[in-house]
């Protein structure tokens, strides 16, 4: 009755598997380039977390994904990928999906669902290009990932701050952000969790997170360390200290 089976950092190129239905967490992260992995519909179709990380896939096998009807987890950082894109259909419906370093450009435009249960999602060190509808469609979504993708600028045609309104916890960490302007996050009204260190910050304009006069910001924890502030204002965050926050870094 084995549930779960790490072979991560082995030098293993090929895994066929054919008889272990109870399977539910495989492990494969750290293997052979070039690696290859054979299974039966029915261990696929029972996987619950499938770990993929650092193993020189550069395609995504839909059919394989189209089985995994109870994948909660998967885990394919650092590969790359020449061809990239995700089916969220109605038996393909991932929670959290990691995809840290994968590609050169990213275009959210190429998940490809109707409805989908993700709830987190990892696209750091990626170069990415946000479309509506991406966020639109993933209704669930309050986790999201972006560290080291090179942002600059919070709101332009490629990466806009505002598409994130029901995000909850957002790390725009170690990017190259260096300014925040006036009333930036007045759509985030549900974001609890923000983390802007080790980016370029120098200035930090008034009434960043001011959302109305009922006080109904629900931020909780700000991290603006290792940036490159001069001064500081308790004034510029407008009413979000007489609400909710907690912990300022």
């Amino acid at each position: 009755r084995l549930e779960s089976l790490n072979l991560a950092s082995n030098q293993i190129q090929m895994i066929s598997l054919t008889n272990s239905e109870n399977l539910k967490i495989i492990n494969l992260n750290q293997n052979a380039r070039n690696f290859q992995y054979f299974f039966d519909k029915n261990i696929l179709s029972k996987i619950e977390e499938f770990h993929l990380r650092n193993t020189s896939i550069n395609t995504v096998r839909i059919l394989d994904f189209e089985i995994m009807q109870n994948l909660k987890q998967l885990d394919m950082s650092f590969n790359d990928f020449y061809n990239f894109g995700f089916y969220f259909n109605s038996t393909f419906k991932p929670q959290r999906l990691f995809l840290r370093n994968i590609s050169t450009h990213i275009k959210t435009s190429k998940f490809y669902f109707d409805e989908t249960d993700l709830i987190e999602i990892d696209l750091s060190e990626n170069k990415i290009e946000f479309d509506k509808l991406f966020l639109e469609k993933a209704i669930n979504l309050y986790k999201l990932e972006l560290t080291k993708c090179g942002i600059e600028n919070l709101e332009n045609q490629n990466f806009k701050i505002s598409l994130f309104k029901d995000i909850y916890h957002l790390n725009l960490s170690f990017n190259k952000i260096n300014i925040l302007k006036e009333n930036l996050f007045k759509s985030n009204k549900l974001l609890t969790y923000l983390d802007l260190s080790y980016n370029n910050l120098s200035k930090l304009e008034s009434n960043l997170f001011y959302i109305t006069e009922a006080k109904t910001n629900t931020l909780e924890l700000l991290d603006l360390s290792f940036n490159l502030l001069e001064s500081f204002s308790i004034e510029i965050f407008g009413n979000i200290f007489e609400t909710s926050i907690t912990i300022l870094n």
